[in-house]
């Protein structure tokens, strides 16, 4: 979490910010949150539909508490890119 305190919610598009390494790093910790939660639920006795449909629901949650937390700390904003990778 980025420290400093909160601000509006502006929306820019920031494309050249860290070569879209940010970006990157969003989805595959999405993707990864997603297995870890996937893999946890089948393993905890869950079907493979059910922890599938779960873990798929629970690494997108954690993505969008990321991002609102970015929106809302000034310097940052919300960033479409950003949000399009969750």
């Amino acid at each position: 979490m980025v420290a400093g305190a909160p601000g509006s919610f502006p929306f820019e598009n920031d494309w050249t910010y860290a070569l879209n390494v940010d970006k990157l790093g969003h989805m595959y910790a999405g993707y990864l949150l997603s297995r870890v939660f996937r893999y946890s639920l089948e393993w905890s006795g869950f079907s493979e539909h059910t922890s599938t449909f779960y873990g798929s629901v629970l690494g997108l949650s954690y993505q969008l508490y990321v991002e609102v937390e970015d929106g809302f700390h000034r310097g940052t904003g919300s960033v479409p890119g950003t949000r399009s990778s969750t």
